[in-house]
């Protein structure tokens, strides 16, 4: 039954091994926050509610969009289709440092991210279960470009399927990415930061947009 769906969940999850660095600088410091490190050990209930909490978001987000786009995606699925590998084409030359778009996306959206980041950290304090996961939820509206272009991409492949594991994907990976985070920390921050993995990855990005773009059009 997901035979076909295969790739798109494997774009997600290599979009979010691509932003790990990324994921990691924008949301390490709320990890950080949890203090889910006690004397006993990493504190797991206190992590899952977090990033259940997150990745609710990532897929209410995905369906708003797609309800209020689908109706026009579906009649023009070869355009819109185009758009998905556009956006991931932004995507990949993010990592080669072209960073013009995502960088754009996140400074408009500056002042709302104030505010969602003073409401997470609120919530977190309260050291109550159902508000960590509260704290998720907000901190999953972060304006993140690489996150608003992994949303577009997903809703233009014309598919709610498609969409829904494509992000089923990228949650995935940016959970791995975040819970290695609380692991490893600083050294794992360092080798995903190193410059020939990030062009490493934009290539592999570039790499699917054209392959996405050659079964489009042949």
């Amino acid at each position: 039954m997901l035979n076909n769906y295969w790739p798109h969940i494997i774009t997600g999850f290599l979009l979010a091994f691509a932003a790990a660095g990324h994921c990691i600088g924008m949301c390490g410091g709320l990890i950080q926050g949890l203090n889910v490190q006690t004397k006993q050990g990493i504190n797991w209930g206190k992590l899952w509610r977090y990033q259940f909490g997150r990745v609710t978001t990532y897929f209410i987000l995905t369906l708003l969009v797609s309800a209020a786009f689908f109706p026009l995606t579906s009649k023009f699925v070869v355009i819109s289709r185009t758009i998905a590998a556009l956006f991931l084409i932004m995507l990949g030359l993010h990592f080669l440092n072209v960073k013009i778009f995502t960088q754009t996306l996140e400074k408009l959206a500056l002042p709302f991210w104030r505010r969602i980041s003073s409401m997470a950290q609120m919530l977190l304090r309260a050291n109550q279960g159902f508000k960590q996961y509260l704290a998720g939820i907000v901190w999953g509206c972060i304006p993140c470009g690489l996150l608003y272009s992994v949303i577009p991409y997903s809703v233009n492949l014309a598919d709610l399927k498609a969409s829904l594991l494509l992000m089923a994907g990228f949650s995935f990976g940016t959970c791995i990415t975040l819970w290695m985070s609380v692991m490893f920390s600083d050294v794992l921050r360092t080798w995903l930061s190193n410059q020939y993995l990030m062009k490493f990855n934009g290539i592999i990005l570039l790499c699917f947009a054209g392959y996405s773009l050659f079964i489009l059009f042949r």
